[in-house]
């Protein structure tokens, strides 16, 4: 993606980039997916569920002389994309920061949730079809009631409170009155009454409405994000989130900021306790076991759009958490390769007798960041796994149920077969400076 944020200056081609095994070939051209637009975000899901996944391209229009449509790439199979955004209404003329698929009334089929900067947000829901010509996606943001906040950035689905719907994050960026963003944050931190708009969490009801839940679970804060993403930092099989936050502004400092989520009730504020909170402009964030010893470790992009706002990439290590995890990579055979889009459920048992339900979906997570395709599943206190059941992104719906899987461990799973130990060697990763240390 290139040129967001330049309008009319920002006509540069994007790039597909298809890895040859050793190389990537830049293959923009041949797959029909040369374009010269600003663009932002891009989300990536197999919205027909024919075994291969699509690009939905978010681009930025920002006036009546600067009309960028976004467009909906279907994938043909043969290395060749189709845009199919005007058949399917999904042209749309919006300054589109953030763009995510999830599955909202979990009938199988990939929804899409857009946060546009400047104007409501939107939410199209999959209704199906046969083809492009009878394919059909409902606008339903205002019914659904997540059209806001008006000016957002960072949003994706994830399912907070685990009760097997997904449920949607959207992050709040109104910089309108740039030169006040720094201020107003320190106010929110002192505890004084702030301008500026706060995020929204949206708890899925299950009848493709939501109910606007912030408040509730205490994050009516002013978070100036234009990066994040979520993953499980403790392990407790509840997600939790972290944000790349910043200005334009090279004189503006805002601290990132990371929340834990406590039982899906509430959001506790771990910046401090997590050595989270450095002042550097945040964008790209990743989640993802990136030493394999069974706990997500963080990957954050940073630097500002000022030439002289630079600094280093950070990797934050899990130090762990003594809660138990499983790992499963999937592969699809009549689903997408990837599985993106498959929905996981793991029952456990606890120490305790009680047992348990821990949701998990395949994609990348949030807006700007991507997210292991692994699912890595934590699992708290739990003393067995019961049974993992997988509701695979296909056509047919396949639903396959797996009981002999241990905790603590990894597997490979192709879609229809017994699930598959597979060994990683855990990683010593290592910061080398004048003084060899561990972070």
């Amino acid at each position: 993606m290139r040129g967001a944020w330049l309008s009319t200056n920002g006509l540069i081609p994007n790039s597909l980039l298809i890895n040859k095994g050793g190389y990537f070939s830049d293959e923009t051209k041949a797959a029909g997916m040369y374009q010269k637009q600003p663009t932002g975000t891009v989300a990536a899901a197999d919205f027909n569920l024919d075994g291969h996944v699509d690009l939905f391209v978010g681009n930025e229009s920002s006036s009546r002389r600067a009309i960028f449509p976004c467009q909906l790439y279907m994938n043909n199979g043969d290395g060749t994309f189709t845009d199919v955004a005007k058949k399917l209404d999904l042209e749309i003329n919006q300054f589109v920061k953030g763009a995510t698929w999830g599955d909202v009334n979990n009938d199988g089929l990939p929804d899409l949730y857009l946060s546009i900067y400047g104007r409501n947000n939107l939410l199209y829901i999959n209704r199906g079809g046969t083809s492009p010509e009878d394919w059909v996606f409902e606008q339903l943001a205002g019914s659904a009631g997540v059209s806001e906040p008006v000016m957002s950035f960072p949003s994706w689905f994830w399912d907070y409170d685990q009760d097997g719907w997904q449920d949607i994050m959207v992050i709040g960026y109104d910089n309108r009155e740039s030169h006040l963003i720094a201020s107003e944050v320190a106010k929110d931190y002192l505890g004084k009454p702030f301008k500026g708009e706060t995020p929204r969490l949206y708890r899925n009801n299950g009848d493709e409405t939501f109910t606007d839940v912030t408040n509730e679970v205490g994050l009516d804060k002013l978070l100036y994000a234009m990066g994040g993403n979520f993953g499980d930092l403790n392990n407790d099989g509840y997600p939790d989130f972290y944000l790349g936050t910043g200005e334009f502004n090279i004189w503006a400092t805002v601290p990132n900021r990371a929340f834990l989520n406590l039982e899906g009730k509430l959001f506790a504020d771990v910046t401090t306790a997590g050595q989270f909170g450095q002042i550097q402009k945040g964008h790209g964030v990743a989640f993802g076991d990136l030493d394999n010893d069974g706990d997500q470790d963080i990957y954050h992009q940073v630097g500002g759009a000022a030439e002289s706002d630079v600094f280093q990439n950070m990797l934050f290590q899990n130090p762990g958490f003594q809660n138990n995890w499983l790992t499963l990579d999937l592969e699809g055979t009549s689903s997408n390769y990837s599985a993106i889009g498959a929905k996981i459920e793991v029952l456990v048992t606890l120490k305790s007798g009680e047992q348990k339900r821990v949701y998990n979906f395949i994609g990348t997570g949030g807006s700007f960041g991507a997210n292991t395709l692994r699912a890595e599943v934590g699992l708290g206190d739990a003393s067995e796994v019961d049974k993992v059941i997988i509701y695979w992104p296909d056509l047919q719906r396949t639903i396959q149920e797996l009981q002999d899987v241990n905790m603590n461990q990894f597997y490979k799973i192709r879609q229809g077969e017994k699930p598959e130990v597979v060994s990683f060697e855990s990683l010593d990763l290592k910061t080398k400076t004048n003084h060899e240390h561990h972070h």
